[in-house]
């Protein structure tokens, strides 16, 4: 074999030689010499340091999907939950046979209220709706804002005291203590002006088998009932929109297969017994003059 005497030798050149095998930058190398204690110490900090920024931002990231998770099924006004995030409640509840009411909650006069001052005080008025009513949270109720002035009032079966079922014989006094809770609230318009809330609720039990539409369905045709009763409420016996109002009351009664019977007992639950009973007792004197 033919050699080049060794004066003929190169050094080694990575650029004349691009395919030998050139060590990799800050790789160490047999001819290095060992890290010191110190040097060792300063690379175990900042691989600490580097160790905990990304814990950090795992947490902020899992913070921020959280947030965008409650964003989609919170009402951004009210901070309730949305209509997303009844649908899903009914669903889980039916589902675990929870014993549990519903009631529809309806501002009375909203429009109105709007019209006349404007909607950054109607929005006021919804917000101090549904934080009184979230005041009772830890009684088993849960608030939703289905849409505009209407919200959904849940009501657990695990209220403090009670027996571990709710029945309907619950019904007329949650309908009462939802009513007055709402009529404790005043929102100011200016220095001199308020507005006291007022609205109409209507409710029913949940019923074995029945599924999340059908209750949905069931508990706003109790509402529209309720709101015919609150006209009674409002209007004296001998106006026309006390006619109108229990005409319409009365016509409801006979569409769902109800008795004259069964409108007491109805009233009762959709206004509770003490307004109940001043309403059908204006009709009774309507109908005996």
């Amino acid at each position: 074999m033919n050699s080049l005497p060794p004066e003929q030798y190169k050094e080694y050149d990575p650029d004349l030689n691009p395919f030998s095998h050139a060590p990799v930058a800050g790789t160490p190398q047999l001819n290095e010499a060992p890290l010191t204690h110190s040097q060792l110490k300063v690379e175990q900090e900042e691989l600490a340091f580097l160790t905990d920024r990304l814990h950090e931002a795992n947490i902020k990231l899992g913070a921020q999907k959280d947030s965008l998770a409650e964003k989609l099924v919170s009402d951004e006004l009210t901070q309730t939950g949305n209509k997303r995030k009844l649908s899903e409640r009914l669903e889980m509840l039916i589902s675990a046979g929870t014993a549990f009411a519903g009631f529809f909650v309806d501002l009375d006069g909203f429009k109105g209220i709007n019209d006349t001052y404007g909607h950054e005080v109607g929005d006021e008025c919804l917000i101090a709706l549904a934080r009184q009513l979230k005041l009772r949270k830890n009684e088993g109720i849960e608030v939703y804002r289905r849409s505009g002035d209407e919200f959904v009032v849940l009501v657990m079966s695990d209220l403090p005291g009670k027996e571990p079922s709710i029945t309907e014989e619950d019904i007329p006094g949650l309908t009462e203590r939802i009513r007055d809770d709402i009529e404790t609230v005043d929102v100011a318009v200016n220095e001199k002006e308020t507005i006291r809330l007022h609205a109409s609720v209507g409710g029913a039990l949940h019923q074995p088998g029945q599924d999340a539409l059908d209750f949905m369905k069931t508990i706003d045709e109790y509402s529209f009932a309720a709101k015919t009763l609150r006209k009674c409420e409002l209007y004296d016996q001998g106006s026309e929109e006390f006619q109108e109002g229990m005409q319409a009351f009365l016509n409801w009664c006979r569409q769902h297969d109800k008795s004259p019977r069964d409108a007491a007992s109805i009233a009762e639950a959709l206004l509770g017994r003490n307004r109940a009973t001043t309403v059908l007792g204006k009709a009774v004197v309507r109908a005996t003059t």
